[in-house]
């Protein structure tokens, strides 16, 4: 059961950072360069969906695991008389409001999602200081909300744009780029100060990598953050600064190539961290 709830908890994290990218994306990265509203809302109403799925079957199996039962009796009480359960029934509230509601003011709740994980995870239960952990947690997630869904609504724009390249508008791809390029920086930047700062509060050392766990996994979510920054920076330092009018179909081409790996492994960062909810901080 652990193994299922880490890989339930990790796809929880993945989806809700993916959603929640793909709406500061359209809203403030896309707005103006890119206006292809219609297929981003389709994009966002299908995470929407499978976010409730996935958020409802990992909720189903904690709660069995917490009631060391599966009655839909013992179930119920736990969603009725815990923090849990109220934390659970809010953040399905909250998405079937985002899924009802398509208007953009009311997309702007999305960024509500990341404080749902924040509370049920390591941050919440801190003795002392709780809301700084929840806070470093929050930001931390935000972004990497930022990155993984803002890469995957770039690669589709840009697999599109592949399509339909139209020599009137040779600037459109590298305006989006380098647009998404500085919500990135900022955003890992966020990942690594965040994420540096928890790991350090949790216990973690550099002199004791491999003497828990959890240290264990925090080691290799930062080899795959670098992985992962390594390959961004093609994008940044060579694609970008490289941009001729002439060779968009190329420069579309490369960063999509880039962008492809990155997306692998930022998957595989956000399903270690479910993984990582399930191991007791040194």
């Amino acid at each position: 059961m652990s193994n299922w709830l880490g890989l339930l908890h990790g796809l929880d994290f993945l989806f809700t950072a993916l959603f929640v990218g793909s709406v500061i994306f359209s809203l403030w990265i896309a707005r103006g360069i890119a206006p292809s509203g219609q297929s981003f809302r389709k994009l966002q109403t299908g995470l929407l969906l499978i976010l409730l799925l996935i958020s409802c079957a990992w909720f189903v199996c904690l709660s069995a695991e917490m009631a060391d039962s599966w009655k839909i009796d013992e179930l119920l009480n736990v969603a009725k008389n815990t923090a849990f359960g109220h934390l659970w029934i809010g953040k399905i509230i909250l998405l079937a409001v985002l899924l009802a509601f398509r208007h953009r003011f009311i997309s702007l709740l999305a960024l509500a999602l990341p404080f749902f994980s924040s509370l049920t995870g390591h941050a919440n239960a801190q003795p002392q200081h709780s809301a700084w952990f929840i806070g470093l947690d929050y930001f931390h997630f935000l972004g990497a909300s930022i990155w993984t869904g803002g890469l995957v609504c770039l690669v589709i724009w840009l697999r599109g744009r592949l399509n339909s390249l139209n020599s009137s508008e040779t600037g459109q791809s590298y305006l989006l780029v380098r647009k998404f390029s500085h919500f990135a920086i900022a955003s890992t930047v966020a990942i690594a100060v965040c994420g540096l700062a928890l790991a350090y509060l949790y216990g973690v050392r550099p002199y004791a990598l491999f003497s828990t766990d959890y240290s264990e996994l925090v080691l290799l979510k930062t080899i795959l953050f670098v992985t992962t920054l390594s390959l961004a920076s093609i994008n940044q330092f060579i694609h970008l600064r490289k941009w001729n009018p002439s060779l968009e179909r190329k420069f579309v081409q490369g960063v999509l190539r880039e962008s492809f790996f990155e997306l692998i492994l930022i998957f595989a960062v956000l399903v270690i961290a479910g993984f990582l909810t399930r191991v007791q901080t040194p």
